[in-house]
């Protein structure tokens, strides 16, 4: 299983990593502690993505809209 740094899930949600922490931190984001950094499980991403898609979140449509 690959676990992913916030960074890089940030990038892959066009968000930024303060926004990727405060999902962390609110827990609708699951991640594992590994020493002193978090870490976000691939399939733990995608499962995020697809309910965010279902409910039709605001940044999956800017994200829609500025790859257009």
């Amino acid at each position: 299983m690959n676990y992913l740094s916030t960074q890089i899930v940030a990038d892959r949600l066009s968000m930024s990593c303060k926004t990727v922490r405060r999902y962390l931190k609110s827990g609708k984001l699951p991640s594992l502690k590994i020493g002193k950094l978090r870490r976000i499980s691939e399939a733990d991403l995608e499962k995020f993505i697809d309910d965010r898609k279902q409910r039709g979140d605001e940044w999956q449509s800017r994200k829609t809209l500025s790859m257009a």
